[in-house]
């Protein structure tokens, strides 16, 4: 027997299709050319999750709600719904922070918050309007047998993206520890600076993307290190302050972090960087590394790394 179905209002189907076919664009960009590092910060930052497992289980959820739309469209509605609200405020955010991209459809096309915000809300506007969750049938069938699209949804993310692995040998004799990084079919990296303060400069994971890891012997105690990229309005506002206000008391190293492969880059610091002892380069990376730049720290006479700053201009 069917179950009875109340009528839709007028274009309701149509809109709860165009949004769950934004909301699966979006995903897939992230999925095969996104990066944690798009991610918004309040989401990058959670506490109780590493930035690649956020990625992942954003795809996956992601992917999941757009299911139900196409296959419960009365479960689905509601659920986009709250995840159209849940984006706007996380846009109105990025806004007051003032970030370029949303990072909504990954790095390869910026989209700024407030366009995304207003696309967003136009389709919100139109799930609620058009009263979304009265499309097909009263009542949502059991999910039953959708379980197998959603393990798909939630599971694939996790072997189409991978991370770089760092791990620390322990010299049994010595007890020396050494950093080692594997790299290979490796997508992404992430650098947790906060981490690094106290540390021997040999033992951090950054030493391990460097193009030669050797160069890190070139690095003279004491020395002020500049992380950067080339592409990075902070990084140039960094370096013009540095313009009126030289470090004189150390020599300086920069550490340039590579675009993702593939990205248009805009050279925004070459002309101003400041005077350098060294300048070292990370491996390149597919995806990139995920860091916000740009970070300072100082080696000490010891070779501890001391007074790690993530700046925000």
């Amino acid at each position: 027997m069917t179950t009875p179905t109340t009528p839709a209002p007028s274009g309701a189907r149509h809109i709860l299709t165009l949004a769950a076919l934004w909301v699966a664009a979006g995903a897939l960009f992230k999925l095969f050319a996104g990066t944690p590092a798009d991610l918004p910060p309040t989401i990058q930052e959670f506490p109780l999750l590493r930035p690649a497992w956020s990625f992942r289980l954003a795809i996956g959820i992601e992917l999941s709600i757009v299911i139900l739309a196409f296959t419960r469209p009365r479960c689905g509605a509601k659920l986009l719904i709250l995840m159209f609200i849940a984006f706007d405020l996380l846009l109105m955010q990025m806004m007051q922070s003032g970030d370029s991209s949303c990072g909504c459809f990954g790095s390869k096309v910026p989209i700024e918050p407030w366009m995304m915000m207003a696309i967003d809300s136009t389709l919100l506007a139109g799930l609620v309007l058009r009263r979304s969750w009265r499309v097909g049938p009263e009542e949502c069938k059991p999910i039953t047998k959708l379980v197998p699209l959603f393990a798909l949804v939630l599971i694939y993310p996790w072997f189409k993206f991978k991370e770089a692995t760092v791990t620390i040998n322990v010299d049994e004799d010595t007890g020396k520890e050494t950093v080692v990084v594997d790299t290979e079919g490796a997508d992404w990296h992430h650098f947790t600076p906060s981490q690094w303060q106290g540390k021997m400069i040999h033992d951090l994971d950054l030493v391990g993307f460097f193009e030669d890891p050797s160069v890190v012997d070139m690095i003279p105690p004491p020395a002020h290190v500049i992380l950067y990229r080339l592409s990075c309005e902070h990084c140039k506002e960094h370096f013009e302050k540095l313009m009126v206000t030289p470090i004189v008391d150390r020599p300086v190293v920069l550490v340039e972090i590579p675009e993702n492969e593939g990205d248009e880059v805009t050279d925004v610091v070459s002309s101003i960087k400041p005077q350098a002892l060294l300048e070292i380069k990370l491996k390149p990376m597919p995806r990139g590394y995920g860091i916000t730049t740009p970070v300072t720290f100082d080696v000490d006479d010891l070779f501890t790394v001391q007074n790690v700053t993530e700046h925000v201009e």
